[in-house]
Formats: C-alpha cells, structure tokens, sequence
C-alpha cells in the first residue's frame, strides 16, 4: 500500500501527474480529468483522484503487477481526513456498495484512466482470471469517528488532521 497527501493547489493540463513505469506511458492532468468526468466526478473529486494517481505511480505501489495479474484483484483508494466529509463520503453504511457519490464516481475514475490511459482491458493489459466486483468502483472513506483506533493514514505516517488516500491491490 501507498499513501499520499493530497494537493490542492490547482494544476495546467498539461501537468504531468506521472509515468507509468513498466511502459512509460505518461498520464497529464488533462487526460485524468476527462476520465474523471466521465466517471461522474464533481470538480471537489479530483484532487483526491490526482493524489491517488500519484501514489498509483510510485514504485512500491507496482501499478502494472496490481493491473496485469492473473489473480483477482482492485485498487482500493482508502479516503482519510476532513475532505471525506467536505466532498460528502459516507464511511459507515454501505461503505463498499455505492454509499455516496463521492467514493463512487471517485474509484470509477480510476478504473477509467487505468482503461482509457494505460489500456488495461480484460484479456489485454488485464489478465485477471475471474476478476473482482471492485473493478468497477473501490473506494471508500474511512470512519474515523466511529472508532478509537488509528486511521490506515496514521498507521503509514500521515497525521490524522491531513487529507491523505492510500492505494493497495486488493481482493
């Protein structure tokens, strides 16, 4: 897993958000926020999509190994901070079954870009056997006041007040 602060400072299209390592293919801001869009993505959203892209493209997160295995796997974006709340996130009920519009246009952007940007297709890029339901949309804001534990942010650094997403492969 890979976490990272969000940015919100506003960004040219242009921008290059990264470079996918494996085939170098490099994803701009411009191209992320088409897919967003589509996705159903408001303007509050994509900060939180270009912060999970990034962690997507760091080394440790090995995007291609996540998107080209043949086990059944997703990218799970995990929501920490006051943005939860400040972009509408639900983290209590149906946390994994569509609960906002936020954790659900959110993780659908991403799967877009994985698609649209780095064309990871089923039975292309894609080569997961019997696939995963979160491939659709797998993101979701964790209940921070519901619970007297440490958030997934804090336990990999992040203070608790800051905005953060962490990115794993998950089944």
């Amino acid at each position: 897993a890979v976490a990272a602060c969000l940015d919100w400072a506003g960004m040219p299209a242009s921008q290059l958000i990264g470079i996918e390592p494996v085939r170098e293919r490099p994803v701009s801001a411009e191209k992320l926020a088409i897919n967003a869009v589509m996705a159903g993505c408001l303007p509050m959203h994509f900060p939180v999509v270009v912060a999970a892209w990034t962690a997507m493209m760091q080394p440790d997160f090995l995007l291609h190994g996540a998107s080209a295995s043949t086990g059944c796997c997703a990218v799970l974006l995990v929501l920490n901070g006051p943005v939860r709340k400040e972009i509408g996130c639900s983290g209590s009920f149906n946390v994994l079954g569509s609960s906002d519009r936020a954790t659900t246009a959110i993780g659908r952007a991403l799967r877009l870009a994985l698609i649209n940007l780095l064309d990871v297709r089923p039975g292309a890029i894609d080569r997961s056997t019997l696939g995963h339901p979160g491939k659709l949309s797998y993101c979701i804001a964790e209940d921070e006041e519901g619970t007297t534990w440490n958030t997934l942010a804090e336990e990999r650094g992040i203070p608790r007040e800051a905005d953060a997403v962490t990115v794993m492969a998950a089944g």
